[in-house]
């Protein structure tokens, strides 16, 4: 009798493992046909437009996108449907950075997200100070920052640094360059300092014993981001003071060892950083403490996008022509002494995009996506810039805000925004989706939320959209005299970066 029973088990177990086995080996799906894999796609982005399970690049990787208001947000999926990571839009690959980036990825497999933002920011600490764009009573200097996340031990985001490294090397108006842990903030100061003096007790003059820094631009780079954050508290509110200083104004001070101070002003430093993602989900609470600074970088996260067994080098005539095209722009730069403007195009894209780069998310996510409007306005300065020019046209804002845009993805992706910012979206996802890009109340209950969702959360969700201006309210006209009035939600921004 046991016997009996135990066959039975053994050949039920073997009969599940040669399902598995056969599953793993089944081909692709036809496109008229759907397959397991095509059905947890689309549960997994139900909503997303241009879904293409069946289309996958050389690696076997689905991109999906989704485009709500001014918002558009690319996705990569495997084969198993799972997330790989967002995916940048052709937007931000503007000018020659663009053309470099596809380059160097192409020949290098490297990723081309971070080595465009890489290079972005190493242009802009060639930059004198004075570059900025007049935001309310705040300047909004040309001078971001940025972590860049490595997705796998795999991904060799210290290549990147390497190939952008070579683009810049050999320029005689140079910034200084300091590859140093942010740990060494002191030393990111005293690269920049002002000249100090000293007052005689007898005579009660002043005297010069430091004449300062020979210059105040300067690009640092840490390659080991996880040492500043497993760094005690007290020392975190230190780096985040010195970094936010110099993000916002460009004027810190900092008291040394020997209770001297060292102070700077109107320096234009630019950090890049390096971080495994394994390492960001093991330090998240270091991030989550009061005044970090991880809102002033923008967070790149980066892929091993292209298997290249044998990596082709960048040809020198490519890399001369990278060259001139650098050196022109740094010149103009210097006869640019006003702020930069948005042209007229450009303030209408703006006003479009806004309302999706300010909208609300909760949690540690959403403090470090409150400055994506600063981060815009920053990066679209250097795009014009890179062209020699003093206005920033409608491409160098569209450039912009899909860096930053993808930036956004990769924060949600890396520290899981709530489920609260996921309905927001959803419903965003919905209204985009219908004909008139609106609905009822009762239909957003039954077919949004399933009827799942408490009436009081469905008005709140639609409430801080409304206050986002990525929504309306408004009640249609009844059809019948005495019947019940209707409230319906309306996508207020029909599409991105229509003019």
């Amino acid at each position: 009798m046991k016997s009996d029973l135990r066959k039975k088990l053994l050949k039920k177990v073997t009969e599940k493992h040669q399902r598995e086995a056969s599953e793993k080996l089944k081909p692709e799906a036809t496109p008229g046909k759907r397959s397991k894999k095509d059905g947890r796609i689309k549960k997994l982005k139900s909503g997303f437009s241009n879904i293409k399970p069946n289309e996958r690049n050389e690696n076997g990787i689905v991109e999906v996108r989704l485009e709500h208001g001014a918002v558009d947000h690319h996705f990569s999926l495997d084969a198993a449907g799972s997330v790989v990571g967002p995916v940048m839009h052709e937007d931000a690959f503007a000018g020659w950075p663009g053309e470099f980036a596809h380059l160097a990825g192409d020949r290098l497999g490297a990723d081309k997200p971070a080595i465009l933002v890489t290079s972005l920011l190493r242009l802009a600490s060639s930059f004198e100070t004075s570059h900025h764009v007049q935001y309310g009573e705040v300047l909004q200097y040309a001078r971001p920052n940025a972590v860049i996340v490595g997705n796998s031990s795999k991904t060799d985001i210290g290549a990147v640094e390497i190939i952008v490294d070579r683009l810049f090397s050999g320029f005689k108006a140079s910034p200084r360059y300091l590859c140093e842990p942010l740990l060494r903030v002191d030393e990111i100061v005293y690269m920049v300092r002002d000249e100090t003096f000293e007052e005689c007790d007898i005579t009660s003059s002043r005297y010069k014993i430091d004449t300062g820094a020979t210059s105040k631009r300067l690009y640092v780079y840490d390659q080991h981001f996880a040492l500043t954050l497993n760094s005690k508290p007290s020392v975190l509110n230190i780096i985040s003071k010195v970094i936010t200083d110099l993000f916002d104004h460009g004027n810190t001070v900092i008291k040394l060892h020997n209770n001297k101070w060292l102070g700077t002003t109107q320096a234009n430093v630019v950090i890049v950083t390096h971080i495994q993602r394994s390492e960001v989900d093991k330090l998240k609470d270091k991030l989550d403490i009061p005044n970090i600074f991880a809102n002033r970088f923008l967070w790149i996260l980066a892929h091993r996008q292209n298997l290249i067994p044998l990596p082709l080098p960048i040809p020198e005539e490519n890399m001369k022509y990278f060259n001139n095209k650098i050196e022109e722009c740094i010149e103009k730069a210097k006869s640019i002494y006003t702020g930069l403007e948005l042209s007229k195009k450009a303030r209408e894209v703006w006003d479009k995009a806004y309302p999706g780069l300010t909208m609300e998310y909760s949690g540690f996510a959403g403090s470090i996506l409150d400055r994506n409007e600063v981060h815009a306005l920053r990066l679209a300065q250097i795009y014009a810039l890179a062209e020699g020019r003093s206005k920033i046209l409608t491409q160098d804002l569209k450039a912009a805000i899909a860096v930053v845009n993808y930036s956004s993805e990769t924060v949600l992706q890396l520290f899981n925004g709530s489920h609260h910012d996921k309905r927001k979206e959803k419903l965003l996802q919905a209204l985009r989706s219908t004909p008139n890009q609106e609905m009822s109340l009762t239909e957003i209950n039954g077919a949004v939320f399933n009827r799942n969702l408490d009436s009081r959360d469905i008005r709140e969700i639609i409430t801080e959209l409304e206050l986002s201006k990525l929504v309306s309210l408004y009640n249609p006209k009844k059809e019948v005299p005495g019947g019940r009035l209707t409230t319906m939600v309306r996508l207020t921004l029909p599409g991105p970066y229509q003019t």
